[in-house]
């Protein structure tokens, strides 16, 4: 009898305070609560990462290892688990297509079944096996006679003395020289100064129904001699003759004499050494029109279209171009997976991105929506969908095409967990769970369980034209799809810039803008291409606090990034027990050998590669997960070691250390953005991208010590991305207190109550990709 309800029995995990929950499987339910109330701890560090150490057990593939599982009593009937998370990390060559597997489905149609052509002139270059040549030729009017000859040397000079004694060696009695027919011992002196074409007739079959094994067997033989060549001769039973007919097993061109090998997948790819450009090594410099590819891959064509094309047009018109190809034999199932494939995209409203954009330059709407795409575009049913925050990012005009999505996901007969806030997804969910009442020691409870209770639905400010004088300004802006347009940012003001996903917020911004100014700073930079940007006299300092990861190693930590873990150590070695040891502040140092466990090298744990399966963490079986030796562990200040503090959450910490005002400053900075909630010791390769950009954002804060700011630019692209409406006042009251101190602030927002907040609003639109691109509005 399949098991209809998930149940949770003394959940424990991080702030999680011995909660039971039963949910009915099947249906679509979300998550709720102030960031830190304990949502991300029962469904990805509880639920998901116990779905993955059950399947990684029942594989097999965890029997010689204990695997971690997570502090709960008890789950059943927890189906098989897929997360869609935001921490998960994108390599930075990673792409549209790669991330969704319909670049792999294109590579492999356009290898089996495109056409390569001629990079002189052009030409298709068909590659046939010898059956179907032969059957190309057994279909020719019964009774004509074919002559098979076999190219050996074309428009080549120097001796064939010794060429034709190799050919009579081999059995062959007849040769063609520049057109003419010979017997090999008739066969005349040439000038070996001059160039000369030089065939071998391998065989004279007329055809008819008798004759179809010869055929085949004829051009078995012209192509082992001819290299993968062939040449036949036809006259018609009445005499005509017609124009030669010219084969190869692989992409020639007898024209130009140009020989390609036959096209794989990998040969198609940029990402592998066979595939990629011979200029920019496979990154997309212009040679290759920003794809990355070949020059092989840039010759192959399905249809009328460039693998080239149809990696760089919007996916809108890619999926429009391969479903007015005709069905491939053979390859009908590939081409409608691509096409649902392209289609799931496209209903996910990024109809405007190519297959070729790399990742890094997606916006975070873009990113989440293409991680959605791709790791739950498998058609699966009876899965557990843990989905991290699919609206972060996204306009309110984009947000149907994701609740769509996700309710398909659901009538697929799968249970979908979402981790969200926005009233549209509560409004559609089935369940509604609401967790806090407060973040880390004060939340961890379950304060709702039920039908979705109605929220305020969200408003983005109307916005009329208003004029500033002053400020940075940016004249013709026209990277990918901006309409060379031309904006100003005002001094000394908060400019909140917003429009549906795709529009070109983060290209005049991320793309264009910081890096301008950093140019103009004397900083590296690659902007897209713009005219001029003028007003930064006077800006002496840019800091772009992107998305990107604060670190990908799991010894970096939240502690760290922020730079207050260096005083703790310090603290640490002060106190008595550490002096009597001889401790310095190195003792306490996960990085540096000396205290830390050199088993798992202070990281407390290992990651396992698994080859197919998701990797597995395993904790450190000699210090327990507490990363340091026994020795380093007695130590303590006021009552904590080294472990309970990298335990502690920064609120936490912040009651702890109340007393010592270095560290409190560097606590309260990390507080004052909205992540109070976050363990010290949290390792830095876990952070969403809101989170780490809101450490880089704290970092500054904690370092700040000039009154004035009024020579420096902050730029952030979507500060409260992931953040409970509740807690957004943290990143108002950050960024507002920039501006009072002079700042230039500049953010990519969505959230009404940052818009709201703004000193100056720019909206982008109407549309997404080619429709987008334009200012609409600004006040």
């Amino acid at each position: 009898m399949k098991e209809t309800t998930l149940k949770v029995r003394g959940a424990r995990q991080n702030n999680l305070r011995n909660i039971d929950l039963d949910l009915h499987r099947d249906q679509l339910i979300v998550f709720t609560g102030p960031s830190g109330s304990g949502k991300t701890s029962l469904a990805i560090d509880t639920l998901h990462s116990e779905g993955q150490r059950r399947l990684i057990e029942a594989l097999g593939a965890g029997r010689r290892f204990d695997l971690s599982r997570p502090d709960v009593d008890v789950i059943t009937g927890l189906p098989p688990t897929i997360g869609v998370l935001q921490h998960a990390q994108v390599q930075s060559r990673s792409t549209v297509g790669s991330l969704t597997e319909t670049g792999p489905l294109l590579r492999s149609l356009s290898a089996h079944h495109g056409i390569v052509h001629c990079a002189i002139c052009d030409r298709p270059l068909p590659a046939l096996p010898a059956e179907r040549i032969a059957a190309t030729l057994a279909d020719l009017a019964e009774g004509s006679r074919l002559t098979f000859l076999a190219p050996v040397r074309r428009q080549q000079d120097g001796d064939l003395h010794r060429l034709l004694q190799e050919i009579h060696a081999q059995g062959f009695a007849r040769v063609r020289i520049d057109g003419e027919m010979y017997h090999l011992e008739d066969a005349p002196q040439v000038n070996p100064d001059h160039p000369h074409d030089l065939e071998v007739v391998v065989d004279r079959v007329k055809v008819s129904p008798d004759r179809t094994a010869r055929i085949f067997e004829a051009v078995q033989t012209s192509l082992a001699a001819g290299d993968g060549r062939l040449i036949v001769l036809c006259a018609t039973s009445r005499g005509a003759v017609a124009d030669p007919l010219q084969f190869a097993d692989h992409p020639y061109c007898f024209v130009d004499d140009v020989r390609w090998p036959r096209p794989t997948p990998r040969a198609l790819s940029a990402n592998a050494p066979e595939g990629a450009c011979e200029h920019c090594g496979g990154r997309g410099c212009a040679v290759c029109a920003h794809t990355g590819l070949g020059p092989l891959a840039r010759q192959v064509r399905l249809g009328e279209h460039s693998l080239q094309h149809l990696l760089t047009a919007p996916l809108s018109a890619t999926r429009e171009t391969l479903s007015s190809l005709p069905p491939v034999h053979g390859a009908e199932a590939l081409q409608a997976e691509l096409d649902r494939r392209l289609k799931t995209l496209i209903d996910l409203g990024l109809g405007h991105l190519p297959l070729s954009r790399r990742a890094p330059e997606l916006s975070s709407g873009e990113r989440s929506r293409t991680r959605l795409a791709g790791q739950t575009g498998h058609q699966l049913s009876g899965v557990l969908f843990v989905l991290d925050e699919p609206t972060a990012g996204l306009h309110e005009q984009d947000l149907p095409g994701v609740i769509s999505y996700i309710k398909q996901l659901r009538e697929g007969g799968n249970t979908v967990l979402v981790i969200d806030h926005h009233p549209l997804v509560v409004h559609n969910a089935d369940v509604e769970v609401r967790f806090g009442p407060g973040a880390g020691p004060n939340g961890g409870l379950i304060i709702h369980n039920g039908p979705p209770q109605p929220t305020q639905q969200p408003s983005i400010p109307n916005i009329t034209p208003r004029r500033f004088s002053g400020g940075l300004r940016l004249e013709g802006a026209s990277g990918r799809n901006l309409d060379a347009i031309s904006v100003r940012f005002p001094n000394g003001k908060w400019t909140a810039v917003f429009g549906v996903s795709g529009s070109g917020k983060s290209t005049l911004i991320s793309a264009t803008l910081a890096p301008a100014v950093a140019v103009a700073l004397g900083q590296k930079g690659e902007p897209l291409p713009y005219r001029r940007l003028t007003g930064t006299k006077g800006v002496q300092r840019l800091l772009h606090l992107d998305r990107g990861p604060v670190s990908r190693s799991a010894r970096s930590s939240t502690a760290t990034a922020v730079g207050v873990w260096t005083s703790i150590r310090n603290l640490l070695a002060s106190t008595r027990s550490a002096r009597i040891r001889g401790f310095g502040p190195q003792r306490f140092s996960f990085n540096r050998a000396g205290g830390r466990c050199e088993a798992c090298q202070g990281v407390g744990h290992r990651t396992l590669q698994l080859d197919y399966l998701p990797d597995a963490v395993v904790i450190c079986e000699v210090c327990e997960g507490r990363r340091f030796d026994a020795a380093t562990l007695s130590v303590e200040y006021k009552g904590a070691s080294v472990h309970d503090i990298l335990e502690m959450s920064v609120d936490q910490a912040r009651t702890h250390f109340a007393n010592q005002p270095r560290i409190l400053r560097m606590l309260t900075a990390l507080r004052d953005v909205g992540l109070g909630y976050l363990p010290l010791g949290q390792t830095a390769d876990t952070f969403s991208g809101g989170e780490a950009q809101r450490l880089r954002l704290a970092s500054e804060l904690a370092r700040a010590r000039r009154d004035s700011l009024a020579d420096t630019v902050v730029i952030l692209d979507e500060p409260a991305a992931a953040l409970h409406p509740d807690d957004a006042h943290h990143i108002i009251d950050s960024l507002k207190r920039l501006v009072s101190r002079g700042a230039t602030v500049i953010t990519v927002a969505y959230q009404p109550a940052l818009l709201a907040a703004a000193d100056h609003l720019i909206e982008m639109g109407p549309g997404a990709g080619p429709d987008g691109g334009t200012i609409i509005g600004q006040q």
